[in-house]
């Protein structure tokens, strides 16, 4: 692979480097960002969204393929895409780790094979699934597996290709958003919470490397719903009082109505079960018996990650270190290139960008 100093001084000509674009689908919208080299490092070439089509996507399933069809050929022919790289949602992905003997190669995948069926509930014969090994010793390897159904995947690719679009690859979510927002080599230990506008996905993340993750069926749409409730208002307007004041109490009218006290006893239920996750991971030990390593820190992404006070509040009740996602800190620095998206908004994109850069060479 050419290294970054070659690549400034002698750039690979823009005919010859195809766009590397991921693609993002969830329950509400449908995300992509394209990267192109550009400097030390890449630059967002191009990017959009477009909404999911109302009960076309579950949980990382395909419900209506005829609706999903029609929004991807959309998506095409607005932005002219061609080559995707894809996320799986964690929904549908089984995530674990395994301890292999000494074996070349070659023979890793087979051995892996012979104990798909302990560890999820899917016949070897209908699974399709991938690896990764964190460590090697005298006795053996330490490897990560993510596995998924045959008909999952099979589904993706028949969606894809009806629409035209060519998939490249396909990862976990959580995987792709930890390329998008822990610096590559970095080997710290941290936790993700991607709050989205359905779900919100809890990883962590050590040494690079994605070894736990579950889902909360709890998302900003459910903050939504409470606030319109709780202050007789519509969906929209709740949406506009959410976005504007968050966890902090409108000031200089008494007549605003105020959503903090009902937002921050909603939130507490997010608040209880990123605590739930956080304190497994420190009381059970790995596959060994050994202590977890400690986290360091909680990064926070998702669409809804943003709001006011969110970041605080967690970290004040939960005694954590908690900061909100660069999606860029792995496509270039900010003194050479300033992205089109800004903040509060690439954060609901950091799936797309942890896509686009998986299997991008950063040396």
């Amino acid at each position: 692979m050419f290294g970054k100093l070659f690549r400034k001084f002698f750039p690979v000509p823009d005919f010859l480097m195809m766009p590397s674009v991921g693609l993002d689908i969830s329950e509400t919208s449908i995300k992509f960002v394209e990267l192109k080299p550009f400097k030390l490092g890449f630059r967002l070439s191009r990017f959009g969204s477009i909404s999911t089509p109302e009960g076309s996507f579950s949980a990382g399933k395909i419900v209506d393929a005829g609706k999903m069809k029609e929004a991807l050929i959309k998506l095409k022919k607005d932005y002219n895409l061609d080559y995707v790289k894809v996320t799986i949602p964690e929904e549908q992905i089984y995530l674990f780790e395994l301890n292999l003997p000494l074996v070349s190669l070659s023979e890793i995948k087979s051995s892996i094979e012979l104990q798909l069926e302990e560890h999820i509930p899917i016949s070897g014969s209908e699974t399709v699934f991938d690896f990764s090994i964190i460590s090697k010793n005298e006795s053996g390897y330490k490897v990560q597996v993510a596995a998924t159904s045959k008909s999952i995947v099979d589904g993706y690719m028949n969606l894809l290709e009806s629409a035209s679009l060519k998939p490249l690859s396909f990862k976990l979510g959580a995987q792709a958003i930890a390329n998008s927002v822990i610096k590559k080599g970095d080997n710290i230990t941290c936790m993700i919470v991607d709050f989205g506008n359905v779900h919100t996905c809890i990883s962590i993340v050590s040494a690079g490397y994605t070894l736990f993750t579950s889902t909360i069926d709890f998302g900003g749409q459910d903050l939504t719903k409470i606030i319109a409730k709780g202050l007789n208002l519509s969906l929209q307007e709740s949406e506009d009082k959410k976005k504007q004041f968050g966890l902090s109490k409108p000031e200089g009218n008494e007549s605003e109505k105020d959503p903090f006290p009902i937002l921050l006893n909603a939130l507490a239920v997010l608040r209880d079960e990123i605590s739930k996750n956080y304190l497994y991971w420190h009381t059970h030990k790995d596959e060994k018996g050994f202590p977890r390593v400690e986290i360091e820190k909680i990064i926070m992404c998702g669409g809804n990650s943003n709001l006011r006070g969110l970041s605080e509040y967690l970290s004040s009740t939960m005694k954590v270190k908690i900061e909100l996602a660069n999606v860029w800190i792995n496509v270039n620095s900010f003194d050479n290139y300033i992205p089109e998206i800004n903040f509060n908004s690439s954060l609901g994109f950091a799936s797309a960008v942890g896509m686009a850069l998986s299997d991008i060479s950063y040396d």
